[in-house]
């Protein structure tokens, strides 16, 4: 509405030669600015964060570059006792941005008001059924995950992984679709509990070329993780993994999230959104930039056929 009508005292202006009237095209900008200000503020969203670490901040500094809107925080570990839907109800925002799991489970009752989440994993397992909530999941899909494995790995056929269906079902699910257009075979046992997991490592000996852990903290506690590595270390099958914290253990790949971006993905689907895109026709998407890091000298010790020029180029984006 504001730019229409600016164009309409535009074209006054060009209708107009007398100095009077170019005099009234400028006073009537003058009048326009503050409904300029106005229209450029109306949009606010309250963004909600679970507590403070630096992946956080770094979403909601992407996030705040690309929403083209106001913003308010609130950090749930600092709010003890506070009833965020009243606070919601008295700051009356255009949208809420959820930043992490606790956030997000936290706003879920809320339904009149659109929701956008970031930094969360596998956000499908969730109860968070809503035609108000969309938003950016902390997984690199599936699909580039295999393709950087295989570029690793040239002569890579079989991969292994472990996987509590109801935390990262939909993900291996994607995962064994995906594999299906490739030369590979994904070898995925469930757990269901935990004590499990060691006798199913175990299983993978001399049946698979690459282990995948995958993001799913069910599976791998740090216990569980240090065994990991041992059959890693001892049957020389390399790791890729999801954190980059654990090549210093032995992975030989990780793929890892950029959180400043995800917060931009979001940032860019509540800009649709505050525009009157609806909620519904925004659809909830995976993180679109893998940061990939090497540890070559775990890949050299296990002397698998990996791809040399891939492990000597530093990391890869």
């Amino acid at each position: 509405m504001l730019l229409s009508l600016i164009s309409v005292v535009k074209k006054y202006c060009l209708l107009s030669t007398e100095g009077e009237d170019l005099q009234k095209y400028f006073l009537l900008l003058f009048f326009l600015l503050p409904f300029i200000h106005a229209d450029a503020a109306q949009k606010h969203v309250l963004i909600v964060q679970g507590t403070e670490i630096r992946p956080y901040r770094e979403a909601v500094e992407g996030f705040k570059s690309t929403c083209q809107c106001t913003t308010s925080e609130l950090l749930l570990s600092e709010s003890e006792g506070l009833n965020i839907f009243r606070e919601i109800r008295s700051s009356k925002p255009d949208l809420v941005f959820a930043v992490g799991v606790d956030a997000l489970l936290g706003l879920k009752a809320i339904k009149n008001v659109p929701i956008v989440y970031a930094m969360v994993s596998n956000p499908e397992s969730l109860p968070i059924a809503g035609t108000n909530i969309t938003g950016v999941s902390m997984n690199i899909t599936p699909e580039r995950q295999l393709a950087l494995l295989r570029e690793a790995y040239p002569e890579l056929h079989r991969i292994g992984l472990l996987y509590n269906p109801v935390k990262s079902g939909h993900f291996v699910k994607r995962a064994l679709l995906a594999s299906k257009d490739m030369p590979i075979k994904i070898i995925a046992k469930e757990i269901r509990n935990p004590k499990e997991v060691p006798l199913k490592i175990d299983s993978f000996r001399d049946k698979i070329d690459v282990f995948w852990m995958i993001s799913d903290l069910t599976v791998f506690s740090p216990a569980i993780t240090e065994y990991l590595f041992l059959f890693s270390f001892e049957n020389k099958i390399p790791v890729l993994t999801f954190s980059e914290k654990y090549l210093a253990m032995g992975a030989v790949l990780s793929a890892n999230i950029d959180a400043n971006d995800i917060g931009r993905q979001a940032g860019e689907m509540t800009a649709k959104i505050l525009s009157g895109v609806r909620v519904a026709d925004v659809p909830s998407i995976d993180a679109r930039k893998a940061i990939v890091a090497v540890n070559s000298i775990a890949a050299r010790k296990l002397g698998r056929n990996l791809n040399k020029d891939f492990f000597t180029g530093g990391n890869h984006h």
